[in-house]
Parts: C-alpha cells; structure tokens; sequence
C-alpha cells in the first residue's frame, strides 16, 4: 500500500461473536460497503472509498477453525482446565488418577488460564504441556499421590444431591473473600472447597499447579469446631506448638490476621506480635475479647445499632483492632468523619472496610450540640470550629445524601443568599482549598 516514504492510513476491524459468523457469509464488496456505512453514519458522508482492502476468514480456514477463543458468559477458569487435561490411550483424562500413564498432552491459548486468547497465552501453555511430558517420562520409585481439580459442572452430575457448599467454611458458591469454589477429587473421594479455604491449610501444598493434601485437610477438620464461631470443619490451627486453637479462613481473618500479609503461618491473638495496622475483625471477635457484660456500642457517639433521628439508619456496627485496642463504630459514623482522613478500602476483601479508624476517634472533638466526646463532622465553613457526631447532624436536618460537607446552621443560613458564582469562586479560592493536603481531610 502506498509508495516508499508515504504510507497510507490503515483501518483495521475485528468483528467477534454470531456477528463474525455471519460476516464470513458475506462476499467482499459487502463487507466492504457495510464498514463504510457505519463509518459515514459515524462521521460525515466524507469517507472516501478504500484505496485497497483485505478480508480474513479465519473461521474457514480448516487448520484454524476461528482466529482465537471466544468466552461466552458463565466461563469459567474450570472449562480451560478441561481443555488442558491429559488424557491416556483409551482417550479418558478427568476422572484418571495421577498414577495413570497420560499419551496425549494439550496446548494453545485455549488451554490457558491466565491469558486465554493471546498469542503469549499459547506459548505459555506449549511450557506447561512440555513440562508434562517431560514428568510424564520420569520414572520414580515412590510414586506421589496428588489432588485433581475436576470441573464444578462434572462434580454436579456425580453427585446431584449434594450441595455446593465448602466442606470447610460450609458456605455456598463463589464468594469475594473465601474465593472460587472448586471441586477437589482423590481416588474416589471428591469434595468442594473454596480457593482459599484450601490453600490457608497447614499441610497443602501448590506446585506448578498441582495440589496435594487437600482431601487429607478436609479429613482432619471435619470433626474440629473453629475457635471463633463453634463450626466444624476449622483446619486453619495456630503455628504455636503449645497451642491447640483453630479456626476456618474466614475466622481466622476475623481475628485481625492477613494472610496475604503475615504469611501462611497463621497464629492466634494470644501467640502473634500486636500487629500495628489498622485491621477491620468481626463483631464476635471483638466480643469475645470484650469483657464481661460490655455493651455494644459506637466508641464516637456512644449509641448501638439502632434507627435514630429522621429514621436514617446509623449503619451496622463494625470492629475493628490496632494493636491491642478494639472498638466498635458504626458505619455512617466513620462515612462522613472529616476531622481525620478515613476511606473505605476499595480493594478491601471485607465489606465496609475503612482505614485510618483510630486516627479518626484520636481527632474527635467534643459536639457543638450534645456536649458529649466523639463528634468527628466538621463545619465545611473556613474558620468555623463547630463539629457534630453524625447523629447530630442528622438530628440538624442535614442531608449527607445531598450534601457530604456538612454545614452548621449559622452557616447554612448565611449561604443561602449567594449566587451559584459565589459558591463557585468560594470553592475554588478559600484559603481552604489552597492547601488542601493541610487542611482539607483527604475524604472531602
């Protein structure tokens, strides 16, 4: 295209789905004249003709049968791992054990987990099947029994009356925290477990893919109770000798402790250092280490989980733990604080996770209305000293939802005769947004 020293501007497009099917029915001029109609309708009758083009038809092509893989909805990770499994001389592969001598090994990009559809994905899978193929060869005296991963859909239609739900934690289906559920077998044993339910376990191992000691995990923890919440099933245990507390994964992060963090060695509250970061636990943790006959209440306004003022609700208690202190604080308490920077930790696996929760109650001051400790929602107004719990200012008519820089009422009444300028140039010349890492919370 072109001559040398001047190329022509090239268009490319990619067309996927039932769409690509029926565009390689299509001859040439009509594929043509059905891009050029879209990109008139996109920008302007002004489209000149193409001075060349040239159309694939990848899913004619008997060696490639479409250009790449397609992932309809509901694919999952497991339908990859089926197209990668090995299978022996009679053509079976899933429900083999490891001990079976596999024949035919697969790669491409459709057999890859991580990177379906790439070129690169292909070649990583061409490493993985090289890799067994070579295992496959070596001849060991002991041979090691291992774990398969079978897909949730084959786990289903073997065993129809059994629920989806984590032989260790007992809760069903895929969650955010806990993770995928999978389907685990050994010999004729099979069970469920959530990702990472599995690999928190002291005895199971991963690697290169393969794991091991999953169902042996499962079989120990099916008759211990968690330490935290008194259901069975609790495998994770404490890495002090002298300790006998376990605890499922979720439990065990309940308490305040981050695997991804500390590590896999997991240890209890009594035989850990005091960890320094601020760490959301759960409620009945926090009770559990409460004394005796403490009530449940906000460490900022002081009240428990109740409807207050203009039936806004406080939102629900949340623990949290830095070092040895562990308070309670409700949601919309920590929301709309302003005296200290707090955010919720977007990439957070608990829900309603806010940082910073101990330099907020720190910074408290007492409320302009009530008197009482803990108020942590400044007036937005430059100079103005006011701040109210949130269930003061809810109690004030203010509306967080419309507003989330609270105003007190001098204030709110001396703006209400400015024009949309006024507040316009207030916000964006005060003293108050100059320096906004000095004076302005970080959550404004």
């Amino acid at each position: 295209l072109g001559k040398e020293g001047c190329f022509p501007p090239v268009l490319m497009v990619l067309i996927s789905g039932t769409e690509a099917v029926q565009a390689e029915c299509l001859s040439e001029k009509e594929l043509v004249e059905s891009v050029l109609k879209t990109l008139k309708t996109l920008f302007g009758d002004q489209i000149p003709e193409p001075s060349a083009f040239k159309v694939t038809r990848w899913g004619r092509d008997r060696f490639s049968r479409g250009s790449y893989t397609y992932l309809p909805p509901g694919t999952t990770d497991q339908d990859l791992r089926l197209l990668q499994t090995p299978i022996n001389s009679n053509g079976d592969s899933v429900l083999l054990d490891a001990s079976e001598t596999m024949r035919l090994f697969f790669a491409g990009e459709h057999t890859t987990t991580l990177h379906p559809s790439m070129a690169h994905g292909a070649m990583l899978s061409g490493f993985r099947a090289a890799k067994e193929i070579a295992s496959s060869l070596v001849v060991s005296s002991k041979h090691i029994v291992t774990d398969s991963i079978i897909p949730l859909s084959l786990f289903r239609q073997m065993n129809p009356k059994a629920k989806l739900t984590c032989a260790f934690c007992h809760l069903t289906g895929q969650r955010v925290r806990e993770g995928t559920l999978l389907a685990f077998k050994k010999g004729s044993r099979q069970v469920l477990s959530h990702l990472s339910c599995a690999e928190t376990c002291p005895e199971v191992a991963i690697k290169d893919g393969v794991w091991s000691n999953v169902i042996s995990a499962c079989n120990r923890a099916k008759s211990v109770p968690c330490s935290l919440c008194g259901q069975i099933g609790a495998a994770v245990t404490c890495a002090s000798e002298m300790c006998g507390r376990s605890y499922h994964f979720g439990c065990a992060e309940d308490t305040g402790w981050r695997f991804e963090n500390e590590g896999k060695d997991f240890y209890c509250d009594e035989h850990r250092y005091l960890i320094e970061e601020n760490r959301k636990i759960s409620v009945e943790y926090w009770l559990l280490n409460a004394a005796a006959g403490t009530e449940l209440a906000c460490a900022l306004c002081g009240k428990s989980n109740v409807m207050e003022v203009g039936q806004l609700e406080l939102g629900q208690l949340l623990a949290f733990q830095q070092g040895a202190r562990r308070v309670l604080v409700h949601e919309g308490c920590l929301r709309y604080t302003t005296v200290a920077p707090v955010a919720e930790v977007a990439s957070s696996r608990f829900e309603k996770d806010f940082d910073n929760v101990f330099g907020a109650i720190d910074s408290a001051r007492t409320c302009s209305r009530c008197a009482r400790a803990g108020a942590t929602i400044g007036c937005a107004e430059p100079g103005c000293e006011n701040c109210v719990h949130f269930r003061c200012a809810r109690a004030l008519d203010w509306d967080f939802k419309k507003n989330r820089r609270y105003r007190c009422i001098p204030h709110r009444e001396s703006n209400d005769g400015k024009s949309i300028a006024d507040t316009f140039q207030h916000a964006l010349f005060s003293p108050l947004a100059a320096e906004p890492t000095k004076d302005v919370p970080a959550n404004l």
